[in-house]
């Protein structure tokens, strides 16, 4: 059966939500995770030094699969448009990851310098999807700067955020986690849970 339900992220087309890391687990099962969970787009991480001279992620991807590197390890904005610009230079594509950490205790996101890096990326033709501190006022001013999807912090899984699809009783809406496209404006910042795992919403 035709999946009807695309997932369309700068003008890009993919049958799965289902994003891969590719950190801190054996390099031989990335292409085992692609064919089985049927993942079409896999996390890099840039700034990630190989444990063996022999080591290439790279050969471990297979070259159906879009790559999303990530700007690990960026402090500012400046920063965070280098490694950008190094990844599209090495092969990587256009699609990039923004995250930028100037808390190295704590690990939060750096909102002011997110927009600012999302906002030359966008302008330089990158599909920027930005890692962003929970906030309904930036998560708009990043859609603005031209972000194609937003991944709030504590949103329920990694590499994702919340799209309303279906009523619930709790929020009006259900949700489920994926990376969406903006296409048309921000909806809503979710309070899940006692532990207050925010995620912002858009409508499809």
């Amino acid at each position: 059966m035709e999946n009807q339900d695309k997932l369309v992220i700068g003008g890009h087309e993919f049958n799965s939500r289902f994003i891969l890391g590719s950190g801190k687990y054996n390099l031989n099962l990335i292409e085992a995770a692609v064919k089985d969970a049927g993942a079409e787009i896999i996390t890099l991480a840039l700034r990630r030094a190989n444990t063996k001279k022999d080591e290439n992620i790279l050969d471990y991807i297979p070259e159906h699969v879009t790559l999303l590197p990530n700007t690990s390890g960026a402090r500012n904005a400046e920063e965070a448009v280098r490694i950008a610009r190094l990844a599209r230079e090495m092969g990587c594509g256009d699609f990039v990851k923004i995250e930028i950490m100037r808390d190295s205790k704590y690990l939060l996101p750096d909102n002011q310098e997110t927009i600012l890096a999302t906002e030359q990326l966008a302008k330089e033709g990158f599909v920027v999807m930005p890692y962003m501190y929970p906030d309904l006022n930036v998560a708009r001013d990043l859609v603005n700067a031209g972000a194609a999807c937003i991944m709030p912090l504590a949103s329920p899984a990694p590499g994702c955020f919340l799209t309303s699809r279906r009523t619930s009783p709790r929020f009006g809406r259900a949700v489920r986690p994926i990376w969406q496209h903006p296409s048309e404006r921000i909806r809503s910042l979710l309070c899940c849970g006692a532990c207050c795992k925010a995620s912002v919403s858009v409508l499809h």
